[in-house]
């Protein structure tokens, strides 16, 4: 464990600036000895800065983007579901936990038309429906402060999804929302974690030391999970959309098919994630 004092950092009533830095860059503030604070602070040093950083003042007047570029787009396979009103006994790769639930790649969407039962989506489904996944940085908070002085500021930070999305998402990916964590976070080799949406407050403080202008940045890291197409374009699937499964002997039955986030207008088959990953930057200027 590593203990600091510094002239920069969070407080829940400010105790004499006195930090622990726990293990996974787990900032807790020592006020009363006790934590208060779940996000991750990173560290400047911290590798994902060095491959995402983010942006940068080189004055201190300069305005700082409201959020950054996207980072670079990974793209996955992912075992696709989709929901049903009747979960036909002959589908037998369902959902374990809801078996209303069925998988695009169940044996008989992978029989072919000669096979003696086989089913089928109309419309047919996009072709190479891949998981899409970027980072963004989002400025929180943005201050100018000139010395000698001390600069407070109450921060809220929200953090998590919506828990409706985030169990539509992973049941639409095979897994549970429990699980969704490590299934997305396997998926694109990236750390993630999943949480229901709450928001907190913390204040901000910092001292300016005489003669210096510091401006001091609170970013968060936002992560989007995408449905995408063969093509990169996101997946759509219309309501009307219907499975039908065909008998040789010219029996079967069809039933709806649905794709919840598909229906959530600017969310289609989007999971929007604000991480709790935050990076408080600062940078000290002399007056001009």
């Amino acid at each position: 464990m590593e203990r600091w004092k510094g002239q920069v950092g969070w407080a829940s009533g400010w105790h004499e600036g006195c930090f622990e830095q726990m293990q996974a860059n787990t900032l807790l503030a020592c006020s009363r000895g006790l934590p208060y604070m779940p996000a991750q602070v990173l560290k400047s040093s911290d590798p994902l800065l060095k491959s995402f950083p983010v942006p940068t003042p080189e004055r201190p007047d300069e305005i700082l983007p409201g959020v950054s570029d996207a980072s670079e787009v990974i793209t996955a396979d992912v075992s696709l579901y989709f929901k049903t009103d009747d979960n036909s006994h002959r589908f037998s790769k369902k959902l374990e936990t809801d078996p209303s639930w069925i998988s695009i790649k169940d044996p008989l969407f992978l029989a072919g038309d000669n096979a003696e039962h086989y089913a089928r989506f109309m419309p047919p489904l996009p072709r190479g429906i891949k998981l899409a996944f970027t980072q963004r940085w989002h400025l929180l908070h943005r201050a100018t402060v000139t010395g000698q002085s001390t600069y407070t500021y109450k921060l809220s930070i929200t953090e998590g999804t919506e828990k409706t999305i985030a169990e539509s998402f992973s049941a639409q990916l095979g897994a549970s929302y429990e699980g969704l964590s490590a299934t997305l976070s396997r998926t694109t080799s990236t750390s993630v974690t999943v949480s229901t949406s709450m928001t907190t407050e913390q204040t901000l403080s910092f001292e300016v030391p005489k003669d210096e202008v510091t401006v001091v940045a609170v970013w968060q890291l936002v992560q989007t999970f995408l449905l995408v197409d063969e093509d990169g374009k996101p997946f759509t699937y219309p309501p009307s959309g219907i499975w039908r499964i065909t008998d040789n002997d010219g029996d079967g039955n069809q039933a709806r098919v649905s794709f919840p986030l598909n229906e959530r207008g600017a969310n289609i088959n989007t999971m929007t994630l604000r991480s709790p990953t935050i990076y408080l930057y600062t940078k000290s200027f002399k007056p001009a």
